[in-house]
């Protein structure tokens, strides 16, 4: 399972739905980063493993980007970071909880 996004404070929420809804331990999460050469990495991985409260050794993946901020308006701040981890059993649970809110008519999957 994956999040992938550029808001720390989604990331933080995602962070704690893990660890206390589905009992994920801290060990078992991982942290990959895409962050623009125009940002220093080493300040950016501080950032992330301050705001998600996951060791710096859990950052499994670092890719440097060339920088868009002549190309766009809002530029990322802290690079792009996906928190994920990987569970055969938590996959096949949220697929079951998906399915089941959209048989409830809780969500429209036909989007």
């Amino acid at each position: 399972m994956a999040v992938i996004n550029t808001d720390p404070e989604l990331l933080r929420i995602m962070v704690g739905f893990y660890r206390q809804c589905l009992g994920i331990l801290n060990s078992d999460l991982r942290i990959g980063l895409f962050i623009y050469d125009d940002i220093d990495n080493e300040e950016i991985i501080k950032f992330w493993s301050g705001i998600l409260k996951i060791p710096e050794q859990q950052f499994i993946k670092i890719q440097t980007l060339k920088s868009r901020s002549k190309l766009t308006k809002n530029k990322s701040k802290y690079g792009i970071c996906s928190l994920y981890f990987s569970s055969t059993k938590f996959s096949v649970k949220i697929h079951e909880w998906i399915r089941l809110m959209s048989t409830l008519g809780l969500v429209d999957l036909r989007v």
